[in-house]
Parts: C-alpha cells; structure tokens; sequence
C-alpha cells in the first residue's frame, strides 16, 4: 500500500517538538552510606534530590576519597531536600549520609556519640568523609556541641537541621 502523505511517519522526528533529555542523569555516581540509609534520590537535570526522615549530609570526591565537598541542601516543596550539582564534576562520587552517622552504618544512635566523644577528646580520628559528617553544627571541626546535638537527637530530644 501507498503511505498516507497526511498521517505522519513515526520514525520521522516531529521538528515542532523540542529534544528533552532524559531527566534522570546516568552518568552520577551517587552512594548511599551505610547499609541502613533509607534515603531516596532522584536527580533532575542539575539538581540531586533527597527524601528521608532523618536530615542527610551530601558530599562529592573527586579524588578517590581523599577529600570531599559538603553541598548545601535547600528545602523543596516535596518535603525533601534539593542539592545543586552544578559545579560538580560528572566524574565525582557523590555520597548521601546520615548527618552525625560517624560509624558509617546509616543510622544515628549511642555508638555515634561515642565515637564523636572519642575523636573530640583525641582518642580517635576521623578521615575527611567522616569529619564533615559528624560536624553537625557547621563550624568546620568537630567540637563538643556535635557531641551534644548527636546525642539530644538519639534520646529524640532534637532532630538536626539537613
């Protein structure tokens, strides 16, 4: 039969319609830390999203772990968290943690405050990662406060700011 010159041909790209790409960028490397993260993540064309009960902290390496970049979260209208990923590298590893998780098990409880304690008092240390994780009150160094705000949040007196 005679195609039809009215009906057009599906394998015809339509030039009115604009070439969308994918929403959901493949290319990320993004981590859950912790065998115990429930946090769920989408990304949209520059903008990583997280949802998740307790608040998570989002880093990036670029060089296997040696150091690490914090994003900044910015609250959306979903209820969840958005971080701009802009000016992060496509090739970076991007981690989503539990923010004060300083064992890595994806979960906030009294070993976290220990280990925190720990590292405060010099007993212990921590590698870069786990640094910027426990620093839940944001001065760059781990301190008594965190142990403080780690703790208040486990006994369920507080919960800590994304």
């Amino acid at each position: 039969t005679t195609p039809d010159p009215t009906t057009p041909d599906p394998t015809t790209p339509d030039p009115t319609t604009p070439d969308i790409p994918d929403p959901i960028d493949p290319e990320r490397d993004i981590v859950l830390v912790g065998e115990n993260n429930q946090a769920s993540h989408v990304v949209t064309g520059n903008t990583l999203n997280v949802q998740n009960d307790a608040a998570c902290v989002v880093l990036y390496t670029i060089d296997n772990g040696e150091t690490y970049t914090k994003l900044a979260a910015t609250p959306n209208e979903a209820g969840g968290y958005d971080f701009d990923l802009t000016n992060v590298p496509t090739n970076a590893v991007i981690k989503i943690a539990i923010k004060g998780d300083a064992n890595g098990d994806g979960k906030l409880n009294n070993l976290d405050v220990t280990q925190v304690k720990a590292a405060v008092l010099g007993k212990i240390t921590f590698d870069s990662m786990t640094n910027l994780i426990v620093d839940v009150d944001g001065t760059d160094t781990v301190n008594n406060l965190d142990v403080t705000q780690i703790k208040a949040t486990v006994l369920g007196k507080i919960s800590l700011n994304w």
